[in-house]
C-alpha cells in the first residue's frame, strides 16, 4: 500500500521509481484480479467500494480530506478496473469558474465499479493543487443533470473548499503550464489506478501550433463568465508581457506562472515518457484536448505516437467546454465500461465505440435544443481521429498533393483559393475544403490527371483519419462544399503570415516527414513556393 499521510497519498520515491526502470520492470503489468473481483470476494458492497460522502467526509480548509481511509480500505492498488480517465484540469487563469462548471458535472456521474474519474485541479485562488478521485453527488439521482448550478456564472459563490468529491493528494501552488507537473500527475494516477483502458483529456486554454494576434485581452484578472472565448484576445495578452516571449501555441496556461504554458513537443514528449514507464510502450486509449483551437493536422501528427485516438476542436470552444456528464455516462453506464469482450464479442474496441460517440455528445450539448445540457452554441465542431490511420501513407500524400499543384497550377490562383479556404480562429484553415476548391477550379480537367488524382487522393486519406465529427448549424453552408468535415492545417495565404510563423512550422513532425530531401516537393516546399 502506499505511504498514506495526512489525507495525502504519496507516490513512490524518485529512486524507486528510477530502480523499476533501470531493472527493466514494467508499470504496466496489471495485478491479476479485476477490482470488482476482488471487493465481491472481501464481501464489499456498493457503499464501501465506492466512496460514501456518509462514511469518509473530512472537511478542511482544502476541502474534503476524507479520502485516505476510504482508498485504504478498497486495496485500490492490488486490482485493476476497466478505465482510468486521468483529467489535467488547469484552471489557474480566466477558467476558475467554468472549472467549477465541469467538475459538477462530473460529479453527476462520478466514478464506478469499473471505472476511475481522476482530476487534477488547480485554480486562481492560491489554495494549492489538489488530485480528486471524482464521486457522484449523493443528491443527484441517476441520469438527472442538476439544474441549480449550470453556467460558470452560478458558480460565482463558489470555492476550491466547496468541491464535493474528495482529495486524494493535495499539493502546494504548482505551475500547471510546466510539462513535470503534468507528468507527474500522470505517472501518480497510473501507480495508484491500475486499468486496462486509459483515457488523458488536457483540460485549459488552448492554442494548437500557433494562433494569431487579437485585441488586448488579460485573463488572469478576472474570472470570464460569458460562454464564448476568444483566444485571439488571450494572444495578444501573452505576446505583451514582459517576463515571457510571445507564445505562438501550446496549451495549459497558468496565470499565476507567468502564463507559462506546455509546448506540443513538451506535450509529446510527457506522454511518450509515461507510456514507455507505465505502459510498455503502448499508447494511450485516448487523447482528448478541452481546449481551443487543438485539432491541427500539426498538432495530431506530434501526437499520434501516444495515443490511439485523438479528440478535440479545430474551433474556439465556449466555456463549458466538453459535456463531462453525459461523455462520462456513455463511459460508465454503456456497456464500453465494462467487460468489453464479453458485452459485444471479441474484437470488438471499447475505446474506438468510445471516442466515436464523443463528438456526436459535444455538438447535441451545444443545439439548443430543450434536452441540450450545454445551451446553444452554433459554431461547435469536434473530431475524432485515428492515430494509425494518420501513421500510415498520410505525409506521402500531402507531399504528392503539394508536388501536384506546385507542376499544375500557378501562383496566384493559388493564394486566391487559400484566401477563400474556410478558416477557424488563429493559424488553421479547413484542409478538405481547399481540396474541394481545388477540385471546383479543375473541374475540366480529366480524372485522370495527376492533379485531380493527388487530390482526390489526400481526401481519402482526411476521410480516413477522421473516425467521427460533431458540427453545428453554423457550418451547414460551408458543410456542402467539405468545410469542418476533418481537421485544419497552417495554409497562409499571405507573404507576412507565411515569413512570420514558416519557422516554427517547419519545426513540426508533420513538416519533417512530409518533407524528405527524395521528394520532389513536399508540404514545406509548396508552402515556400507560393510565397517566394
Amino acid at each position: 500500500m502506499p505511504n498514506i499521510q495526512g489525507g495525502d497519498i504519496f507516490p513512490l520515491s524518485f529512486p524507486i521509481i528510477f530502480l523499476l526502470l533501470f531493472l527493466n520492470i514494467s508499470h504496466a503489468d496489471l495485478p491479476a484480479i479485476e477490482c470488482k473481483d476482488l471487493w465481491l470476494k472481501n464481501n464489499l458492497t456498493k457503499g464501501k467500494y465506492l466512496y460514501s460522502f456518509n462514511i469518509h467526509p473530512h472537511k478542511t480548509e482544502r476541502g474534503n480530506e476524507g479520502y485516505a481511509p476510504f482508498y485504504e480500505s478498497i486495496s485500490r492498488q492490488s486490482c485493476f478496473k476497466e478505465w482510468a480517465v486521468f483529467i489535467y484540469m488547469n484552471a489557474d487563469n480566466d477558467l476558475t469558474l467554468p472549472s467549477y462548471t465541469d467538475i459538477d458535472e462530473m460529479e453527476n456521474i462520478g466514478s464506478s465499479i469499473s471505472v476511475d474519474v481522476i482530476v487534477y485541479h488547480d485554480s486562481n485562488e492560491h489554495t494549492g493543487s489538489r488530485y480528486l478521485h471524482i464521486a457522484k453527488d449523493p443528491n443527484v439521482t441517476t441520469g438527472t443533470i442538476r439544474k441549480n448550478r449550470k453556467r460558470p456564472r452560478d458558480f460565482v459563490d463558489f470555492h476550491d473548499l466547496d468541491i464535493l468529491s474528495p482529495i486524494a493528494k493535495w499539493l502546494p501552488e504548482t505551475d500547471s503550464g510546466d510539462i513535470s507537473t503534468f507528468q507527474h500527475f500522470l505517472e501518480w494516477g497510473l501507480t495508484h489506478y491500475p486499468s486496462k483502458h486509459v483515457a488523458v483529456i488536457v483540460w485549459s486554454h488552448g492554442m494548437g501550433w500557433g494562433a494569431t494576434l487579437g485585441d488586448e485581452y488579460d485573463f488572469t484578472a478576472h474570472q470570464t463568465t460569458e460562454n464564448i472565448f476568444d483566444p485571439l484576445k488571450l494572444l495578444n495578452h501573452l505576446s505583451n508581457l514582459s517576463k515571457t516571449p510571445p507564445h505562438t501555441g501550446g496549451i495549459s496556461f497558468d496565470g499565476t506562472s507567468d502564463d507559462h504554458s506546455m509546448t506540443i513537443p513538451q506535450l509529446r514528449k510527457a506522454l511518450a515518457n509515461v507510456r514507455m514507464a507505465y505502459r510498455e510502450g503502448k499508447p494511450f486509449d485516448l487523447l482528448g484536448s478541452d481546449a481551443c483551437l487543438m485539432q491541427m493536422l500539426e498538432v495530431a501528427f506530434e501526437l499520434k505516437d501516444e495515443a490511439r485516438f485523438i479528440i478535440g476542436s479545430q474551433a474556439a470552444q465556449a466555456n463549458l467546454g466538453w459535456p463531462y456528464t453525459t461523455i462520462l455516462r456513455e463511459l460508465i453506464h454503456h456497456p464500453l465500461g465494462r467487460k468489453t469482450n464479453e458485452t459485444f464479442g471479441e474484437g470488438i474496441d471499447a475505446a474506438y465505440q468510445w471516442a466515436k460517440k464523443i463528438p456526436e455528445l459535444y455538438q447535441k450539448s451545444y443545439s439548443g435544443e430543450s434536452n441540450s445540457s450545454q445551451g446553444e452554441n452554433p459554431k461547435a465542431v469536434m473530431t475524432t481521429i485515428n492515430s494509425a490511420e494518420l501513421s500510415l501513407a498520410f505525409p506521402h500524400v500531402l507531399n504528392d498533393f503539394g508536388d501536384a499543384l506546385m507542376n499544375f497550377m500557378r501562383v496566384d490562383p493559388l493564394r486566391s483559393l487559400i484566401g477563400k479556404t474556410f478558416s477557424f480562429s488563429g493559424l488553421s484553415q479547413d484542409l478538405y475544403h481547399f481540396t474541394h476548391l481545388i477540385n471546383e477550379w479543375l473541374k475540366e480537367e480529366p480524372p485522370t490527371a495527376p492533379i485531380k488524382k493527388a487530390t482526390q487522393s489526400l481526401r481519402d486519406w482526411l476521410t480516413r483519419i477522421t473516425v467521427s465529427r460533431g458540427v453545428s448549424q453554423y457550418y451547414d453552408e460551408v458543410e456542402k462544399t467539405g468545410a469542418a468535415k476533418t481537421v485544419s492545417i497552417w495554409l497562409p495565404a499571405s507573404n507576412e503570415e507565411f515569413r512570420k510563423h514558416f519557422g516554427e512550422f517547419k519545426r513540426s513532425r508533420l513538416y519533417r516527414d512530409a518533407s524528405s530531401p527524395t521528394n520532389l516537393g513536399g508540404w514545406a516546399r509548396f508552402n515556400e513556393y507560393i510565397h517566394k
